[in-house]
């Protein structure tokens, strides 16, 4: 006799993002709680596991600002980047920057932050034309389930990454102006 396997599937996981991930939960559909639809012992029911109903006003602001003036933004500053890039790539701007270490530094510095900058959009944009939040996923949607699920973090990592770029672009021109003896000279 062989042992009992559980099957699962991806669908069977994916109806509990609600639970595990509540901001991803509609607004209009009750948030599943896992331990009740497993049969867990520390189930009890309240009212409250549903989701309020939020007011109208917040609802509409919210649409505008995520809807359209985010996507806006991240199209615009998508465009700015990719220019940012085809301007530093030129082997005229190539060529000018490569004269000191201090020099090739900043170039790969401001290289790397377009490109950062210009990931962050992208995945902004994505996650903004998904707006759609589902916690149900069939087999075809496998990237809309993994955009859902991670597009948050990769924002998180691409912005981070921008951040630490400019701080480290900016010590090093604290650096050129506080010690340019030492500097011009490495």
């Amino acid at each position: 006799m062989q042992p009992h396997k559980s099957t699962t599937n991806m669908t069977d996981i994916c109806l509990y993002l609600p639970y595990f991930f509540p901001s991803s939960a509609r607004q209009d559909t009750p948030v599943v709680n896992v331990s009740a639809a497993l049969g867990g012992p520390n189930y009890s029911s309240s009212e409250g596991d549903t989701a309020s109903v939020s007011d109208p006003l917040l609802e509409s602001i919210k649409h505008v600002l995520a809807g359209i003036i985010n996507p806006a933004l991240c199209a615009f500053g998508l465009v700015g980047n990719i220019f940012s890039v085809l301007v530093l790539s030129r082997r005229r701007m190539q060529a000018a920057m490569n004269a000191t270490p201090m020099e090739q530094a900043a170039y790969i510095g401001l290289l790397a932050l377009a490109v950062s900058d210009a990931l962050y959009c992208v995945t902004a944009l994505l996650a903004a034309v998904q707006s759609r939040q589902q916690s149900a996923f069939h087999g075809d949607e496998l990237f809309r389930m993994y955009a859902q699920l991670y597009g948050p973090y990769l924002q998180n990592i691409f912005m981070h990454t921008g951040c630490w770029l400019t701080v480290i672009m900016a010590a090093g021109r604290y650096a050129a102006i506080c010690r340019p003896l030492q500097v011009s000279l490495t």
